[in-house]
């Protein structure tokens, strides 16, 4: 459970922000589900390293992380 400071801040804690991709930078939105309160990332990032990717990609991994999965993918054929 976290303490929201006087000015409404919260902190996310660590293994949720690694586990979502949530850091500095990155746009958050807060939505009300009536009974609650939902927090939703609103960039697209790489799903292995987290990093910010842009909207046009089909997949949905960075540069580095496609190029090693595509070269894992060659070195074990």
């Amino acid at each position: 459970m976290k303490e929201i400071d006087k000015i409404g801040r919260i902190v996310i804690p660590k293994e949720l922000r690694k586990k979502y991709g949530i850091s500095e930078g990155v746009k958050i939105a807060f939505c009300d589900t009536g009974d609650g309160i939902s927090i939703k990332v609103c960039e697209p990032i790489c799903k292995i390293c987290h990093a910010k990717i842009s909207n046009d990609r089909e997949l949905p991994l960075c540069d580095k992380c496609t190029f090693e999965v595509v070269n894992s993918y060659y070195e074990n054929k």
